[in-house]
């Protein structure tokens, strides 16, 4: 097999795709599974082909990023509960990730930013952010959808499925 890194993956520019690749596999072949915690206990060795990656930081900048994703993790973890004009109960996200553009001394900055869902729906702006984003995850599913269907193109149960989940995609998206 050969393997490249994901476009937007930064961290791969310090570790062989293919050395990382074949590692996971043999994690797989192994134990049967792969977790992110067998990544972490395999970098601790000199020769784990994750260690440059996985221990570039030191202790502390490592758990400040773990904190932050943590509190990010809290963040999107929060709904918000309303009930619809029938009585029935819907929830949301309490926010959403988009890019604002604010006023810092004189100066437009654009920062990407957690805005309450109520701030999202009252302005037009972030609203087509909001589903200008859908949108991007609509296409991630179809080119993700059209590479596993040409990998598996030659199994009729695969393609059965992945078609099953199309409809149900359409039934969302039409609704």
């Amino acid at each position: 097999m050969e393997f490249e890194w994901k476009e937007q993956f930064v961290d791969g520019r310090f570790a062989d795709a293919a050395a990382c690749g074949n590692r996971i596999l043999d994690m797989w072949n192994q134990n049967g599974k792969i977790e992110k915690e067998d990544i972490v206990a395999d970098a601790e060795h000199e020769d784990s082909p994750f260690r440059p990656m996985i221990f570039r930081e030191s202790d502390e900048e490592a758990a400040r990023k773990h904190r932050l994703a943590l509190a990010g993790e809290i963040i999107r973890s929060i709904n918000v509960v309303g009930y619809g004009n029938g009585g029935e109960k819907i929830v949301t996200r309490l926010v959403e990730k988009l890019s604002i553009v604010t006023h810092e001394s004189d100066t437009m900055v654009e920062r990407n930013t957690y805005v309450p869902i109520n701030v999202i729906v009252g302005k037009p702006s972030l609203l087509g952010q909001l589903l200008k984003g859908l949108d991007r995850t609509i296409d991630e599913y179809e080119q993700k959808r059209n590479r596993l269907k040409a990998y598996a193109s030659t199994n009729e149960d695969v393609i059965s499925q992945i078609e099953s989940r199309d409809t149900r995609i359409m039934g969302i998206v039409n609704a």
